[in-house]
């Protein structure tokens, strides 16, 4: 009898755990969904250029570049709005990003 009392408590903390993580993904949704900012960052300098800044402060590590489309994955972050790619960009060069917003 023990044993299966037992058991059964096991059983009872695993479902509270999932549906607390259930609860901390919606929770984390809603927020990226009231915070997250997508935008053509604006040149520092006349292009070509290497240093963007976006128009709000930056969430550390929540910053995702965009050069024609693919992900990049060699920005340096100079300040809480300011980003260097690792090669110049020309005028037909496309540049997007996704942060969060630093609140």
């Amino acid at each position: 009898m023990r044993e299966l009392i037992e058991a059964d408590i096991i059983e009872k903390e695993i479902i509270s755990v999932e549906l607390t993580s259930i609860d901390v993904v919606d929770y984390y949704r809603k927020y990226l969904e009231a915070n997250l900012i997508k935008e053509i960052p604006t040149a520092v300098n006349p292009l070509p250029s290497k240093q963007f800044i976006t128009s709000k402060a930056i969430v550390t590590g929540s910053l995702s570049v965009y050069f024609n489309g693919i992900k990049e994955h060699y920005t340096t972050i100079i300040d809480s709005t300011t980003f260097d790619m690792p090669i110049d960009i020309i005028s037909s060069d496309i540049i997007e990003v996704e942060y969060i917003e630093e609140t």
